[in-house]
């Protein structure tokens, strides 16, 4: 099976072809088109794939190669299981330090980040970190 078959299996199962705000479903996409301009597919291609314009998968695969370069966690995170499908790759573990993360914030828009972490369970709780943050 080629990966542009595994990927259209892949692009019928999970709906992605249907238009979708939620970040873990645009990770995905953005993945899948990553991956399928690295096979040498034409844009408009993967366009059809994804019933999707060009100008679009075009704007996901830069946004793909951003989380890439700067190892955006949530993308990781929500691409693991592909990234097992189509690299063998296994899944990695992602440790973060709530607290080092929390000082190095510098805005909202990290602070965002920081919670969604937060529900997807990112950091440990540490029972230490909070009896010292109560005695401040």
């Amino acid at each position: 099976m080629t990966l542009e078959q595994k990927c259209l299996e892949i692009i019928c199962e999970d709906n992605l072809h249907k238009p979708n705000r939620k970040s873990h479903i645009i990770h995905k996409k953005a993945y899948l088109i990553h991956k399928l301009r690295k096979y040498d597919l034409k844009w408009i291609t993967i366009a059809n794939m994804f019933d999707m314009t060009h100008g679009s998968i075009i704007h996901l695969y830069n946004n793909a190669e951003w989380w890439e370069q700067s190892k955006d966690y949530l993308y990781l995170y929500d691409t693991h299981l592909y990234r097992e499908i189509i690299e063998n790759i296994p899944k990695a573990s992602i440790e973060r330090n709530l607290e080092k993360d929390i000082f190095e914030c510098r805005s909202m828009y990290q602070l965002d980040r920081i919670k969604e972490r937060m529900v997807k369970k990112f950091y440990e709780t540490n029972d230490a970190i909070l009896s010292t943050n109560d005695a401040i």
